[in-house]
């Protein structure tokens, strides 16, 4: 009888056991749910497009005698009723002119090459690391078309190959090229003639020695009127200049340091207005700081219309109207979500995560979107996402949303 009852009590407690464990196994199975734990994710985000500089500008005219010789360069500043141009009967006037300057420039760097406080602490092997410095930029200059810096690294590398020709006592001085270089100065300065005309500015300004047709259209007072066809209008005719009554254009002025740019980008970060950035362009090794104003959505995905500014210039920013750009945006570091993961309630953009057996919704602040993927502001406010926490990939149902939601 009490083996018996033995064998019932293990029976019972075999099956409690088995119950037991195929709750907890049923359990296990019906809570298992696909999520994805977040984590800081950065990415380093940039745009190219084309732009088209914006500027409030009024052209310069000549009635087209004679041959033009510019006194300021592209971007310089030039005062009112000052000079910027003067008109020659022939080409050779110019011709006679620049090879003077060359000439005097030359025996500048002769001279300064030959002063006592360079050449007596020179140290030829400092000089010739320099003299390779200079050629490496010299042929960086050339490969990006940037003539200004170009001479004006030529003359620096000229000096440089003058003071190590004395430093290595190659030349003890440059007395008989100091006269050949005067001699052909002077001879030169006896052929020249006075300009037959000159051009002024009627008002201060930065210059230009080129037009497009472009000038009263894109100004600051018409930018935001432009549309995606208009801008992408512009880019593939970039120049519709026409004589106007017999007149030739001798360039332009404008009396805002400020210009604006306009382009169409493609692009899923909506979060990069009213912040600056670095832009680089294609004419250009240099970077700019600008401003990005605004952006405009054209009704096409991810299409927008973008307005940015900037207070530098120089001979680069006004050679072109129209530039290949390159905006760098930096990084950005947030809460990685799957875009697939992300949900609305009540009007709020968040996510649904585990803790334990519950789901909860909680907020998200998008900093930064990516393609399938987004960035959440990384935050500790309990009602936004926090870092680790468990977000849920699948659906929420209705029953599963009642039953669960906190």
């Amino acid at each position: 009888m009490k083996s018996y009852t033995e064998k019932i009590v293990y029976i019972v407690v075999f099956v409690l056991v088995s119950a037991v464990v195929g709750c907890q196994v049923f359990m296990m199975m019906n809570s298992s749910h696909d999520t994805e734990e977040a984590v800081l994710y950065t990415v380093s985000d940039s745009i190219s497009f084309k732009g088209i500089f914006v500027r409030d500008e009024t052209p310069i005219y000549y009635n087209g005698e004679g041959v033009v010789n510019y006194l300021v360069k592209d971007g310089e500043k030039a005062a009112k009723n000052s000079v910027v141009a003067e008109i020659y009967d022939t080409y050779d006037q110019i011709e006679y002119r620049n090879t003077i300057d060359n000439l005097k420039a030359e025996l500048s760097e002769l001279v300064r090459a030959q002063s006592h406080g360079t050449t007596d602490y020179a140290q030829p092997g400092f000089i010739s690391d320099q003299i390779d410095e200079k050629y490496r930029s010299l042929l960086l200059a050339a490969a990006n078309g940037d003539y200004s810096e170009f001479n004006e690294l030529k003359s620096d590398m000229r000096t440089l190959m003058n003071i190590y020709n004395i430093s290595v006592n190659a030349e003890t001085d440059y007395k008989e090229l100091e006269d050949q270089l005067n001699s052909e100065i002077t001879s030169l300065s006896e052929k020249l003639t006075p300009p037959i005309g000159s051009v002024k500015v009627s008002k201060t300004g930065y210059f230009v020695s080129s037009l497009d047709g472009y000038e009263s259209a894109l100004t600051s007072g018409t930018i935001g009127e432009l549309t995606a066809e208009d801008i992408n209008q512009i880019i593939s005719n970039p120049q519709v200049f026409e004589p106007i009554n017999g007149t030739i254009p001798i360039g332009k002025i404008f009396e805002i340091y400020k210009w604006q740019m306009i382009g169409v980008i493609n692009t899923k970060n909506q979060f990069i207005t009213e912040n600056t950035y670095s832009m680089s362009i294609s004419s250009s090794s240099k970077d700019y700081s600008v401003y990005i104003e605004s952006m405009q959505p054209t009704g096409n995905a991810d299409e927008y219309i973008i307005i940015l500014s900037c207070d530098e210039m120089d001979e680069a920013l006004v050679k072109n109207r129209v530039e290949r750009v390159e905006i760098d945006f930096g990084d950005y570091t947030g809460l990685k979500v799957p875009r697939d993961a992300i949900r609305f309630l009540d009007g709020e953009k968040g996510v649904y995560v585990m803790q334990g057996q519950t789901v909860k919704f909680k907020k998200i602040s998008v900093i930064y979107e990516g393609d399938d993927f987004v960035l959440s502001e990384n935050t500790s406010d309990p009602e936004y996402l926090n870092l680790y926490n468990e977000i849920l990939l699948e659906p929420i149902d209705n029953e599963l949303n009642n039953q669960r939601l906190n």
